[in-house]
């Protein structure tokens, strides 16, 4: 399909959109092509655009039409767009009797800090805790503002947090790219993002495959707490359903939160299966004791002992923030109004976004 749509004009309205080329590609393997387009309103025409096509019936279909719903809630609410990298538009077009998805954005000089990890040496084996405590901050941020309207992200990786000369922000999956040079790294240096999301999800997340290590049964046996069981029974008996979905969703995205910070926190994420993830998560929660590198973490799970030590560059306040976001039973885990009063994500010593901004782009100086 990559050279099917380039120089063709698609028609949205009294928009038209005509393909250039092919600059990026998305999807759970990368698989789905990115274009630049030019666009013209009524003949007149404005600035160049974004825009992602995926066939329907295609295995990202569901997924992009359930955050493309998710986020058109967004669109209603204008501030979320200071943290969240939203879409213009996406509609539906035919080509011989098959549809298409469309999605436009803005066409942004931004790169993923998990590309960032891949192409820049200075950030192979993950970035500083300053740096760390930056994005963490604007990404609980931006999680927070899809909370307070009954939104939830559900597919965070270090992937979706983007960097421009003008901010950082959590890209929605519908908006998350990476451009084609970026991607050539990926199948070797990291876990896809679909195997992220399969291997990598909360525990709760019932998983025929997954044998899970004993104290995970048990965390996750654990009751509601009395004063949320009673915050529950105080709404309708019509609403009950919504307030758990929502609670536990929430704290399926306080785990993302978690899972982001250790992957920038390593470089390097990569796991044989989600029994594997899971023996790491135990370990973090039960000695939480993080090694230099992601093998050696990896070794210590597998031990179920810290056979190698604490790593210098990790303080005590990333270990507890990681900790506390991973923790195995969601009734354990913080919403993200706690994660933002942790003192790890406190004003003393934090990087600020224009210096995190001017590293990334030191020619925009």
């Amino acid at each position: 399909m990559d050279n099917f749509f380039i120089g063709r004009e698609i028609q949205s309205g009294n928009v038209t959109y005509r393909i250039i080329a092919r600059i990026g590609c998305w999807g759970p393997d990368f698989e789905y092509p990115v274009y630049t387009a030019e666009c013209t309103v009524n003949t007149i025409g404005v600035p160049n655009k974004a825009i992602k096509i995926a066939a329907g019936g295609q295995p990202i279909w569901e997924n992009v039409n359930h955050d493309i719903n998710e986020m058109m809630d967004c669109l209603f609410h204008p501030g979320i767009a200071t943290t969240l990298l939203l879409f213009d538009e996406h509609f539906f077009i035919n080509f011989d009797d098959v549809q298409y998805i469309c999605i436009v954005f803005a066409l942004q000089q931004h790169i993923s800090l998990r590309s960032l990890m891949l192409v820049d040496q200075r950030f192979t084996h993950g970035f500083t805790i300053p740096q760390i405590r930056r994005a963490a901050s604007n990404m609980v941020r931006a999680i927070m503002d899809l909370h307070h309207f009954d939104l939830n992200h559900t597919q965070l990786t270090a992937g979706h947090i983007v960097c421009s000369p003008e901010y950082i922000k959590v890209a929605a999956t519908c908006t998350a790219f990476e451009v084609d040079w970026h991607a050539a790294f990926f199948a070797n240096h990291f876990l896809p993002i679909n195997r992220i999301s399969d291997r990598g999800r909360a525990p709760e997340f019932v998983d025929e495959e997954a044998q899970l290590p004993h104290e995970v049964e048990a965390a996750l046996a654990d009751q509601p707490p009395q004063e949320l069981e009673e915050a529950a029974a105080a709404e309708d008996i019509e609403d009950q359903p919504n307030f758990w979905y929502q609670y536990h969703a929430k704290r399926r995205d306080v785990w993302s939160i978690g899972l982001v910070a250790l992957e920038l926190g390593y470089g390097r994420i990569s796991v044989l299966n989600r029994n594997q993830f899971l023996r790491v998560v135990n370990y973090i929660e039960q000695l939480g004791i993080l090694p230099e590198t992601w093998e050696q973490l990896l070794q210590n799970a597998e031990a179920e002992m810290p056979i190698h030590g604490l790593a210098g560059r990790f303080t005590n306040e990333y270990v507890h923030f990681v900790r506390t976001c991973l923790r195995i039973s969601p009734y354990a885990r913080p919403d993200t109004l706690g994660l933002l009063n942790d003192d790890f994500l406190g004003p003393v010593g934090m990087l600020s976004e224009e210096d995190f901004r001017l590293l990334v782009f030191p020619q925009n100086h």
